[in-house]
């Protein structure tokens, strides 16, 4: 999104944040999770009246990486809430061992397991079924990191061996 050598081209991606969040007729929130570089852009040295609007729009928070000895529960009642307000099940799938693959397929992440759970949700709905599974999610796993169907540390034994956390992030970096 940004560049090492374009000062002028990353102000003008800011300016484009900035005029996105002002619009009164259309109000929005962005959500940039993983995003580090967006705020070292804004935070300069010599900030811009652009970085200072931005500054006055934006609330950053860092979420934590994922606990699962203290956050597995709360991965969990996410997971119904968002299956509730999609109209379909989850209750197959509430298990410890579900729940830690979900985790470790997000690389510990609040923002990658969200968007997982989100988007195997998406998918259970466009094909009409009322229960979201294992298949969902490993589509959602295939589509989200560009690897092949059916590899993912939903359906694998050793998943925590076959998926290192750290590649998985350097996928999303290389590929987004």
């Amino acid at each position: 999104m940004f560049t090492t050598t374009g000062e002028a081209s990353n102000g003008v991606v800011l300016d484009r944040f900035k005029a996105l969040l002002k619009r009164p007729d259309w109000p929005m929130v962005l959500i940039l999770p993983g995003v580090p570089d967006f705020a070292k852009h804004i935070e300069k040295e010599r900030p811009s009246e652009v970085r200072r609007q931005l500054r006055f729009l934006l609330t950053p928070t860092h979420f934590e990486m994922i606990d699962p000895s203290r956050d597995i529960s709360e991965v969990n009642a996410m997971a119904f809430s968002y299956a509730a307000k999609a109209g379909v099940a989850f209750d197959g799938l509430s298990t410890m061992d579900f729940m830690q693959r979900l985790i470790h397929a997000g690389a510990y992440r609040w923002g990658l397991v969200i968007e997982m759970l989100l988007l195997a949700l998406t998918i259970c709905v466009e094909a009409e079924e009322s229960a979201v599974s294992i298949d969902h999610f490993v589509t959602a796993f295939s589509q989200i990191y560009g690897l092949p169907s059916g590899f993912s540390p939903f359906t694998m034994p050793d998943y925590g061996d076959a998926f290192d956390e750290d590649k998985l992030i350097e996928i999303l970096d290389r590929d987004r």
